[in-house]
């Protein structure tokens, strides 16, 4: 190749990259907490590809809601199908953006090491539960995960006995660290905010019939600035990549 040639490509690269990221949009994201920790490694991926910048902010579902209702204006929004109706029927997102880019399932774990309970059928989930010395789970009031156990301890006749040994915390994966602390015999939450902790082992799923599956649906809001960075966003986190990585995270 002519040396002339060779340098001149060399020269445009720089310019042909920053070309391409020219325009980059900053993407606000509110979102729920199971998809946490797999999106901030997506999004890190997007922004090198792109130039654009994202910010992630992730919570119960109820923290969530109480930001919007706050004035809290994200570009995309990251929720269960039950808060995203809500928020279509309120006009707050743009319609034919909504895509599932995951589903979290709710699981139980012990402490790295500990003798691993049986899970695997109603009656012995129930048995567990009973014998535990202390169980943890996330707060009903705001978490998808909380609201659907404390309902299931009803449904299994053991509300009382479990709910006077039973720790409740704000989020999923405070969960996961006070069964890795033994600050809980045994915990549950969505499996992919236990999966990242290395001082649990998670049990697995709650026993069928008895399971939860939660999708997560991600939208465009009508408030953002930038639609089409937005678009892309999403496009990104439902790729078959993507969704391979959710995967691989309990998701």
């Amino acid at each position: 190749m002519d040396r002339r040639l060779a340098l001149s490509i060399m020269a445009a690269i720089p310019l042909a990259l920053a070309t391409s990221h020219t325009g980059a949009a900053e993407l606000k994201v509110l979102g729920g907490g199971p998809v946490d920790v797999t999106f901030r490694v997506l999004a890190t991926a997007f922004a090198g590809e792109t130039g654009h910048k994202v910010e992630g902010e992730f919570d119960t579902v109820g923290v969530i809601g109480a930001k919007l209702k706050a004035g809290e204006k994200p570009d995309v929004i990251i929720l269960t199908p039950s808060a995203m109706d809500a928020l279509e029927k309120s006009g707050s997102l743009v319609a034919g953006t909504g895509v599932e880019i995951a589903r979290a399932q709710s699981g139980l774990a012990v402490r790295a090491g500990a003798p691993v309970p049986n899970i695997s059928t109603p009656e012995a989930l129930k048995a567990t539960l009973l014998a535990a010395r202390s169980v943890a789970y996330a707060d009903p009031k705001v978490a998808t995960t909380g609201a659907y156990f404390a309902a299931l301890l009803t449904r299994l006749q053991i509300a009382d006995e479990v709910n006077k040994k039973a720790v409740v915390f704000s989020r999923g994966f405070y969960v996961a660290d006070a069964v890795a602390e033994g600050r809980a015999e045994i915990g549950n939450t969505n499996m992919s905010e236990m999966v990242p902790n290395k001082g649990v082992k998670v049990v697995g799923p709650l026993p069928e019939p008895l399971g939860l599956v939660t999708p997560y649906i991600a939208a465009v809001t009508t408030s953002s600035a930038n639609l089409k960075a937005a678009r892309a966003l999403i496009a990104y986190l439902s790729s078959a990549a993507a969704r391979e990585k959710f995967k691989a995270a309990g998701l």
